[in-house]
């Protein structure tokens, strides 16, 4: 059989646009997409966390404990942490049973909010992913 002569025209020019266009979503604009998708699992966390004593909501302090920190970045990778260092933390996600460094005995049932946030909120992360590199696309145009 002989070749049917089939050309594409332009083909060279895409590729261009698209290497281009993947150039544009590293780096710092891969970081702002991954921060714009981790942001609704940490309103999430803010509105759920218990504050360890019997009402829901105490001072506050745990709750502005919790922040977005970028744990890796090179130019085409980008990880978010959503955390705190609030000693509380561990014990009221996981709950705790027996004595403390000081001797204290507990029987601490676990009050999950940081997994049920993560869990519910994946659909938003992706959605919120998906807008920010959109906005990228369009703008490249």
């Amino acid at each position: 059989m002989s070749d049917p002569g089939i050309h594409v025209t332009g083909a060279q020019d895409l590729a261009a646009k698209f290497r281009a266009l993947a150039d544009d979503i590293k780096g710092p604009a891969l970081e702002a997409a991954t921060r714009a998708a981790a942001l609704p699992v940490l309103n999430q966390v803010r509105i759920t966390v218990p504050e360890g004593g019997r009402t829901p909501y105490k001072t506050g302090t745990y709750r502005r404990s919790f922040e977005m920190e970028t744990a890796e970045k090179t130019a085409e990778r980008c990880t978010v942490v959503v955390g705190t260092d609030a000693p509380q933390a561990r014990r009221l996600e996981y709950g705790f049973v027996g004595a403390d460094k000081l001797g204290r005995v507990y029987n601490q049932a676990p009050r999950p909010h940081i997994r049920p946030a993560l869990d519910e909120n994946k659909g938003a992360a992706v959605d919120e992913f998906r807008a920010a590199i959109g906005d990228i696309v369009r703008r490249r145009g």
